[in-house]
């Protein structure tokens, strides 16, 4: 009985060490797709980020290129 008891401690140990390396798993798992979702959202970010400082260029040589109605009469 003793050796039964022995043995059921040991598979108890065991199982509690397959719990262990699972839940480090999924957290490895749940960190790794965190952090690609992260590089995507600041890629976007980067990529409007871009497009914003080329639509304020644009801009600008838009309202330089602009001759106003008070220049025409002089």
């Amino acid at each position: 009985m003793e050796k039964l008891n022995e043995k059921l401690i040991d598979v108890e140990s065991h199982n509690e060490k397959l719990e262990n390396w699972r839940n480090a798993f999924q957290m490895k798992y749940f960190w790794k797709e965190t952090k690609t979702k992260i590089e995507q959202v600041l890629g976007k970010f980067d990529h409007l980020q871009i497009k914003n400082t080329k639509l304020i260029e644009y801009e600008e040589v838009i309202l330089s290129e602009v001759i106003f109605p008070d220049e025409i009469s002089n």
